[in-house]
């Protein structure tokens, strides 16, 4: 009887491991109404929910997170989103993952684009987890649902978007300061504006030279001379900024004088709603007409009298004719 062959006994033998399929991008957006909600849609919660589904994934590799905190997903000229775009022509990425479909766009035209026909163009996988959607395993209804949840997205920011304007002109007809940092002067408590009394000193000393006859570029230059801060250093030394780019800010220039000049918040009014801007035009800011400026008056303590200002207005207009 032939005898068995002992080789290989008791050696264990290893399976390779199967190689990744797809460089994977792990997308997150977070807008900026995204960011006045609870943490559970926060970009480290979305990453870290992206990152534990690509590793159970055994075809896929993690290649690179992408983000943009702070961004509307109406359209999709955002910095992360861009840069994910860049990666994927070069070819170092495959394969998309985001949280659902709302990360990647709210303007169901352009995100229907991306995935019917920019995606799969491209050789490039998308998944989104919670919407269950992976365009490598597309189900019989998904045709119908995916550009329904788009439109329903879309809805939603439109949505969002008027209901932030209309709470913006309720604050502004009953008074209260909207806007992000406080004029020169003045320090935002909440909704109202406070005097800040050495930056006031200085306003009060910009519109006296302005009387005496002295240029805006003069101006300038003896504030610089003086060692008064600018503006936006005042605030970064105040800790309103936070950018330490405003640290290196050390001179006046013609253009903060003539800004001061021109305020009529110096008055105690509010002349607020100068612009427009929106979710669903990106952020981009419109020129309101005058007529339909939201003017609000004595709403805070004047730096100004009427009588001084209306004269530095005076000097202005006639320095131009």
């Amino acid at each position: 009887m032939p005898r068995k062959s002992r080789k290989n006994i008791g050696v264990a033998t290893e399976t390779p491991a199967p190689t990744p399929l797809y460089n994977v991008a792990l997308y997150a957006r977070l807008s900026v109404e995204d960011m006045r909600k609870k943490e559970s849609n926060s970009i480290g919660t979305q990453i870290y929910m992206l990152k534990q589904y690509a590793q159970k994934q055994a075809d896929m590799m993690e290649f690179g997170v992408y983000q943009d905190v702070g961004k509307t997903g109406t359209n999709f000229n955002r910095p992360g989103f861009n840069r994910l775009l860049d990666d994927i022509r070069k070819g170092k990425v495959n394969c998309i993952v985001v949280k659902d479909l709302s990360r990647l766009g709210r303007n169901h035209i352009e995100t229907g684009d991306y995935l019917e026909r920019v995606f799969p163009f491209m050789g490039v996988r998308f998944i989104a987890i919670d919407d269950n959607y992976d365009s490598n395993a597309p189900s019989s209804n998904e045709d119908l649902v995916i550009p329904l949840k788009n439109l329903v997205n879309e809805i939603y920011a439109k949505d969002i978007s008027k209901k932030v304007r209309s709470q913006y002109e309720i604050k502004r007809k009953r008074g209260d300061f909207c806007g992000a940092f406080a004029p020169y002067g003045y320090i935002k408590e909440g909704n109202a504006l406070v005097v800040d009394e050495k930056a006031a000193a200085v306003v009060n000393r910009i519109f006296r030279l302005v009387i005496e006859g002295h240029s805006d570029n003069a101006i300038s230059a003896m504030l610089n001379t003086d060692g008064i801060l600018p503006p936006n250093r005042h605030r970064y030394e105040q800790g309103i900024l936070k950018s330490e780019k405003h640290s290196k800010a050390q001179f006046w220039y013609k253009s903060a004088v003539k800004r001061i000049t021109e305020n009529t918040a110096y008055l105690g009014r509010l002349e607020q709603g100068r612009y427009k801007t929106g979710l669903m035009n990106g952020g981009i800011r419109i020129h309101v007409d005058k007529d339909d400026w939201v003017v609000a008056l004595d709403t805070h303590p004047p730096i100004i009298d009427e009588d001084m200002f209306q004269a530095v207005q005076e000097l202005r207009r006639n320095r131009k004719s």
